[in-house]
């Protein structure tokens, strides 16, 4: 595997969840143990598969008084786990007692996280369910500095633009939204958090990338432009070479240069330069093909297994474990699947593509 991803373990047993390890014997890849399958088994199955040799995120999102979110941290700590999450609006109070109990006697401690908002939290809901007033990008801000302020690892930002005209269009916040995460950015870097900024490549933002690209010459962010993947709303989009954005990235610093230094557990690749505090990154899976390597597969919600996010085709595992299969079943389901894997993706020729789901349907 030339660069990580972490595989989300969306199971609700022990054994779909090892029967799925079961096919990683060489590499061992960084999985994500959610909700369902730690309450389900309890923290049994986290020691066992940090056994078998993965590393772990476990993504519990922590919420409750200080205290006892301190002690939840310190028992999750002792399970020897890599990132663990909490919520920011648990507040700063909460977020410290969490760091100190995820701190180990030695001084070591899991990387700590904080979701600000659920995608699933528009500004109706914050209104009228939550009855928070306040715009919700302004809230988000609010979260994000106090998770600075609490002393947490990092922070990712979605901004595929630094005009807030377009930004608006793009998102359909009102406001100067892309203004408030430039704020946001600031913040975080004089506190010392670790920032990233994802950025993904589209036509109206297109100009835009030398702008974006620019933050990292004031502050030591990475700026990581995603090439649009040409399935669900991609298919309606041009889509923008990520080797031009580098080719204009390349006249305002002609020494942009790629670089082997880790930046995380994606798949990116990044380039660095002398006039930047930052790193340039892409993530170009259509541009520049890792299909010979790829041993990547999805599970869908609905339980369908896809082996290529270019092509419909899929294994039916659902039907199949309601079914009552056997283990022995299950597994020869997936490696057929795995075995059958398409060789490359089609999605420099769109019309070959048969994938008609979004990316928010399918996952990831």
């Amino acid at each position: 595997m030339g660069k990580d991803v972490i595989i989300a373990l969306d199971f609700d047993s022990r054994e779909k969840t090892l029967a799925f390890l079961e096919r990683f014997q060489d590499e061992k890849p960084f999985v994500k143990i959610g909700m369902e399958l730690f309450y389900a088994e309890g923290p049994d199955i986290v020691r066992q598969i940090r056994a078998r040799g993965h590393r772990i995120f476990l993504d519990l999102k922590l919420h409750d008084i200080p205290n006892t979110v301190k002690k939840a941290m310190a028992a999750l700590s002792a399970l020897d786990v890599d990132i663990i999450n909490l919520h920011a609006a648990g507040t700063k109070a909460m977020m410290r007692a969490a760091l100190e109990g995820l701190t180990r006697p030695d001084g070591t401690r899991p990387l700590l996280i904080a979701v600000t908002q659920l995608t699933s939290t528009d500004q109706e809901r914050m209104e009228q369910e939550l009855l928070i007033h306040a715009p919700i990008d302004e809230v988000v801000l609010h979260y994000a500095r106090n998770a600075r302020d609490a002393g947490l690892d990092g922070v990712n930002i979605s901004l595929d633009t630094t005009d807030n005209t377009r930004f608006q269009r793009i998102t359909g916040y009102t406001g100067n939204g892309a203004d408030t995460l430039l704020r946001v950015l600031e913040e975080c870097c004089a506190k010392g958090l670790k920032t990233k900024i994802n950025a993904v490549l589209l036509e109206e933002t297109e100009a835009d990338a030398p702008a974006l690209a620019a933050i990292a010459e004031t502050l030591p962010v990475d700026v990581r432009f995603i090439e649009l993947m040409p399935i669900g709303f991609g298919t309606a989009m041009r889509r923008v070479s990520p080797d031009d954005i580098l080719s204009a990235l390349r006249k305002r610093w002609p020494d942009l240069a790629p670089t082997d230094e880790r930046r995380g557990n994606g798949p990116a690749h990044y380039y660095k330069s002398d006039l930047l505090l930052g790193r340039i990154g892409f993530i170009d899976a259509v541009s520049h093909k890792f299909c010979a390597e790829c041993n990547r597969v999805r599970l869908t919600s609905t339980g369908q297994l896809k082996p290529c996010l270019c092509y419909a085709d899929s294994a039916d595992l659902r039907t199949l474990i309601r079914g009552g299969c056997t283990d022995d079943e299950l597994r020869e389901a997936l490696k057929i699947s795995i075995y059958n894997k398409p060789r490359a993706h089609c999605f420099d020729t769109c019309a070959a593509v048969t994938e008609r789901h979004a990316m928010s349907q399918i996952g990831g």
